[in-house]
């Protein structure tokens, strides 16, 4: 099964005095997180790369180093965007516009972003629109349950469960431990992608199900770009076509098991 990697960005600024805020338990964050990983069926196929007390130049420098299936933030957010941790360890905000500029230079390999912070909706909307897919929160989130929801969702991951049911798998553990937070976190998904076929650690049997069919003898292979439930009638006739041709056809169906969905694969 091929590794899927998370980095793990975690920056609380306000943590140091002479700031009131209250410090954030980021050490907790990533301590719950990596159990509940770790009693996950596929637990070694997810592997974190953690960057903690985050500047914005670790951003491109980690983005320059992997090529991450998952982005990953905790911390604080706000209006004036995430805030990291400035040159003197002062909080430094990175806002909507830079964060949307940033995930287009390194697109990479990424599948979803995860705002783990408050008030993170608005960058998670513009950053799934180069993504495809973004958590973000639509209020305040307590600490708890930040930390609750993280830990769930990657533990749903490792499961071998679809982004979609990660996260409503999380909301649910907040629903239980956190009654009234349930509804903060968001989901946004990009133009024709749906988190429900995007699977960041995904089983042999379903990697070995996904590969479209190839001719084993030298030939052309035709793709039939329909859906079993429109234009029936020309996909059969296109079908039979191809094979009276010698083609080999390869309908979209099997795409539909990979990470991305029919359309985008």
């Amino acid at each position: 099964m091929r590794k899927a990697t998370v980095l793990f960005f975690a920056a609380d600024p306000f943590s140091t005095p002479p700031s009131r805020v209250s410090r954030l338990q980021l050490d907790e964050d990533v301590r719950r997180t990596l159990e509940k990983v770790r009693a996950a069926e596929y637990r070694d196929s997810l592997v974190f790369d953690l960057r903690l007390a985050a500047r914005p130049d670790d951003l491109i420098q980690a983005l320059s180093e992997k090529r991450p299936q998952v982005v990953h933030f905790s911390g604080h957010g706000g209006t004036e965007g995430l805030v990291l941790v400035g040159r003197n360890g002062e909080p430094h905000p990175v806002g909507t516009e830079a964060l949307q500029r940033l995930f287009k230079v390194f697109r990479g390999d990424i599948r979803v972003v995860v705002l783990n912070a408050c008030f993170t909706s608005p960058q998670a909307k513009v950053i799934a629109e180069t993504v495809g897919c973004a958590i973000g929160t639509g209020a305040k989130i307590s600490d708890g349950a930040a930390i609750t929801f993280g830990a769930a969702f990657y533990r749903a991951l490792a499961f071998g469960n679809a982004v979609q049911a990660a996260f409503d798998q999380a909301c649910v553990s907040l629903a239980l431990e956190y009654p009234g937070e349930e509804e903060t976190p968001r989901i946004i998904a990009g133009p024709g992608v749906d988190p429900s076929r995007i699977f960041i650690v995904q089983p042999e049997s379903l990697e070995r199900a996904a590969a479209p069919a190839v001719p084993e003898e030298r030939g052309m292979t035709a793709f039939i770009g329909s859906t079993s439930i429109d234009l029936q009638e020309y996909r059969q006739a296109a079908v039979e076509t191809c094979s009276r041709a010698g083609l080999t056809p390869v309908l979209q169906e099997p795409f539909e098991f990979l990470s991305a969905g029919a359309a985008e694969a």
